[in-house]
């Protein structure tokens, strides 16, 4: 089966949804530097996160923690672990309700809901459904990490009928149960996840979706080998963060909100790292979407750093978003179409 390969998106898309990044800039870095603090308190990553090997290779600093590009599957692992206890930390106590803050605005909550559902999310279910060989209803979708669940309410909006969604903040799935007007999204501890998959069973294929998740997955080969033992489970589609020039972009402007390598991205695919996957694990790749943000990423940095700067009669933010902002969408592109893009959307066929 040829793989189906898509790249880019248009920046205008993601650009309004994450306004915030800049506008909130000094809060979101302050929030994080909090977690960083609680990120180099655990024990250090002596295998590689993805492959498990004996993790070593190049690594560079940033923000007092190190990474090491793996030399045996290409990927980029912070040398700290993200434990359980990490992870129950900044996703589950208070039952999710000081990260969700981030997520779920307090103004205009229902238009910031619709709009990171229509521009983020339905490209994301359209990308899925074309991408599985039979027609939609013909599967079950769980989705996990589901948090409001922006991509539930994408795929109820296709006229998909068998979905449901799984998290551990409590706080983010009453919301989103509550404005979608339905009880699709289901509470899960981090830890019962593996308990969960093995005895997850269905009349239809099922169809596994982790979108911005998977890299949060503390056991993720565990997890991994679950998925594949259990024969109901048929297709895996993932969206994670990718070692990419945006990471070279956090290690230059270090002093602002760190959107790729944060305390919660602690590790990051590659395209060699995600083929060392799917080979490993005898999955399959039918389809996959490289776009990234690395370019917005630059152009946020640029942004903040020069309205820091400006003075008074400074007209250098309207020049600046007049010279890079016509030009962004072809300058992503081309990092892009070599699959070294800040994120990447993949389905692998399971079973």
């Amino acid at each position: 089966m040829k793989v189906k390969t898509k790249f880019g998106k248009k920046a205008e898309d993601i650009i309004d949804i994450k306004k915030n990044f800049i506008d909130e800039n000094s809060k979101l870095f302050k929030w994080q530097k909090k977690l960083f603090k609680h990120y180099l308190k655990q024990p250090i990553r002596k295998k590689c996160k993805n492959c498990g090997k004996k993790l070593d290779g190049q690594y560079f600093e940033k923000i007092s923690v190190k990474y090491i590009l793996c030399k045996t599957c290409g990927h980029l692992n912070g040398l700290n672990q993200d434990t359980l206890k990490l992870a129950k930390l900044f996703y589950q106590s208070n039952n999710g309700e000081e990260y969700s803050k981030y997520y779920i605005s307090k103004k205009n909550i229902r238009l910031d809901y619709k709009n990171r559902v229509n521009k983020i999310y339905d490209p994301k279910a359209k990308f899925l459904i074309n991408s599985l060989p039979s027609e939609k209803n013909n599967y079950h979708y769980v989705d996990i990490g589901c948090g409001s669940g922006h991509f539930v309410s994408s795929l109820k909006k296709m006229k998909i009928t068998n979905i449901e969604g799984h998290d551990p903040s409590k706080t983010m799935i009453n919301f989103g149960n509550k404005i979608n007007n339905f009880n699709k999204l289901n509470f899960i501890s981090m830890d019962e996840l593996g308990i969960f998959l093995k005895k997850l069973k269905s009349k239809k294929p099922i169809v596994i979706s982790m979108i911005g998740v998977f890299e949060h997955i503390y056991d993720n080969r565990s997890i991994l080998k679950i998925i594949k033992s259990n024969k109901n489970i048929k297709y895996f589609f993932i969206s994670v963060p990718c070692y990419s020039l945006s990471t070279f972009i956090e290690i230059v402007f270090d002093k602002y909100f760190q959107r790729l390598m944060a305390p919660q991205h602690t590790h990051a695919y590659s395209y060699k790292s995600l083929k060392y996957m799917e080979k490993e694990f005898d999955f399959k790749i039918i389809s996959e979407w490289w776009f990234g943000t690395d370019i917005i990423d630059f152009w946020r940095s640029f942004y903040v750093n020069i309205a820091n700067k400006k003075s008074k009669q400074n007209n250098s933010l309207n020049m600046f978003n007049q010279f890079l902002k016509p030009i962004m969408d072809d300058l992503q592109l081309v990092i892009d179409k070599n699959k070294k893009s800040s994120e990447a959307h993949i389905v692998f066929k399971i079973n």
